[in-house]
């Protein structure tokens, strides 16, 4: 979580997790895709452990193999995180009863409604359709159910939320209201209102309430 400040304060757009190739870390790492993808605008990418072989991690490899051989895998493995999230997933349900099943798809398109970029919604979609036969339209509707409108579910928001986000129809300008101090800021940049957002873990809407 510290990570997260210094990847918006730095403005880091992609990060690569490389983490230890034992019994914990590939669950490590989908933790941390997962985090990612909900408390900021990275894109996380992965470098799966198991190309580490029988080294621990990218230290004892490169010690072992040489700073060019650790530098060819951080070259050309990694992988999209949510891909090799839902690769994970998928993988999971194969020998899963139905109801199993059905609980990894609702995983796997939980996450993917965390994602705006269309060629990785594309290609999860594709991975999700050779492995559970729905088309691409059924499943574009099952993602579509994800994804919740921020004003019709505005009464929680204003309830539960630290900042509230808001278009000011005087002024044409952007604003937040705090709820932990109550104080309505107008005239605000929309960047650093998502900053602030992210800071207390919430996504900003694409469409501010007026």
């Amino acid at each position: 979580k510290s990570h997260l400040i210094n990847f918006r304060s730095k403005k880091i757009k992609n990060v690569i997790i490389s983490f230890d190739n034992d019994k914990v870390g590939p669950s490590n790492t989908v933790d941390a895709v997962k985090m990612i993808l909900k408390n900021s605008k990275v894109t996380p990418y992965v470098i799966d452990p198991a190309e580490y072989g029988s080294h621990k991690d990218p230290d004892e490899f490169m010690k072992a193999n040489g700073f060019d051989d650790l530098r060819k895998i951080f070259n050309d493995k990694p992988q999209h995180g949510l891909v090799w999230v839902v690769l994970g997933l998928i993988q999971d349900a194969k020998d899963a009863n139905q109801i199993k099943k059905n609980e990894l798809k609702k995983e796997i398109l939980e996450l993917l409604s965390l994602s705006t970029d269309d060629s990785i919604i594309a290609e999860v979609l594709d991975l999700v359709k050779k492995a559970y036969g729905d088309n691409i339209q059924s499943l574009k509707r099952q993602l579509k159910s994800q994804y919740k409108s921020y004003s019709d579910d505005l009464p929680r928001h204003i309830q539960e939320d630290p900042i509230i986000p808001m278009l000011d129809l005087n002024s044409n300008n952007r604003g937040y209201y705090n709820n932990l101090d109550g104080k309505l800021n107008l005239g605000i940049d929309k960047e650093f209102i998502e900053e602030a957002m992210l800071d207390h873990g919430l996504r900003a809407p694409k469409k501010y309430p007026s």
